[in-house]
């Protein structure tokens, strides 16, 4: 039984050993195809090829590092994977794709692919108030993942991630609570607290020839997540956009699991009063 099992698993690591390699094919091409019509077909040949090769259980653990367009990040408490990427298109803007992988046991894992609908919470003006599921997902590539409770002891992720779905040249940096009710995952979560007020999730907008840090840290010996204050000027191009000014801002955690936005800053930026400002 022990042998057949240990033949069992190098067998499934030889399969996904060689489907790799075949995703990393179309891999290259979604991401670096000559024009948009390879990257789309890559596309429609990539997506349904992974999210086959995650169902076998051993596809959670597996690193996947011929694939380096692909973000891969594992819960603290490695309940759940998260799988993001982007594609370009032709007018500047990217499109998002992303799967979640949840394992409930050694022998058994969920996929859940994710729909990316940032313009349409945008057009509706809910981007900063809305809970959504992943056929809603907010788009993003997520680099950073810290979980933490909330005053009623329930648990959640912070994500953090880049967005650049807009063509009107603006790129974005996304603080993105996720959790789950049963088997459903949650994007958006009522933790984040500034001068707006209480909402779902955090969005920086800035002009993409500028680069914003957007990190987790620490404030006072509480969890942090610091950021860029970003300023609107005239930008060297011409154009007038949103770029940091060598400031930052943060969001501090609070006893009542709330995040709260403050501001600190280093050498000549606006004043406290202005700092956090849009």
């Amino acid at each position: 039984m022990v042998l057949q099992a240990q033949t069992t698993d190098r067998y499934v690591q030889e399969v996904l050993k060689e489907t790799e390699q075949l995703l990393k094919i179309y891999g290259d091409s979604m991401i670096h195809g000559s024009t948009q019509g390879i990257r789309v077909f890559a596309l429609t040949r990539f997506i349904p090829l992974f999210r086959s090769t995650l169902h076998y259980p051993e596809a959670f653990n597996y690193a996947f590092d011929s694939l380096p367009f692909l973000k891969k990040l594992m819960a603290p408490h490695r309940q759940f994977r998260i799988f993001t990427w982007a594609i370009p298109f032709n007018d500047g803007s990217f499109r998002h794709y992303g799967v979640i992988l949840r394992r409930h046991s050694k022998d058994s894992v969920q996929v859940l692919p994710l729909y990316d609908h940032f313009s349409e919470l945008v057009d509706a003006h809910n981007i900063l108030t809305a809970s959504v599921g992943r056929q809603q997902w907010p788009g993003a590539i997520y680099y950073d993942i810290r979980c933490f409770d909330s005053e009623a002891g329930k648990s959640y992720c912070l994500l953090l991630g880049w967005n650049g779905t807009s063509p009107h040249k603006l790129r974005r940096r996304i603080i993105e609570p996720i959790h789950w009710e049963g088997d459903t995952v949650v994007f958006g979560l009522p933790v984040l607290v500034d001068q707006r007020g209480v909402h779902m999730r955090e969005m920086l907008e800035y002009h993409p020839t500028a680069t914003l840090t957007l990190r987790f840290d620490n404030k006072d010996g509480q969890p942090a997540i610091v950021f860029d204050h970003l300023v609107h000027q005239r930008i060297p191009t011409g154009e007038d956009g949103f770029v940091p000014d060598g400031t930052y801002d943060y969001y501090i955690l609070g006893n009542d699991g709330k995040w709260y936005k403050r501001a600190f800053f280093f050498g000549k930026g606006p004043t406290p009063s202005q700092s956090t400002g849009r």
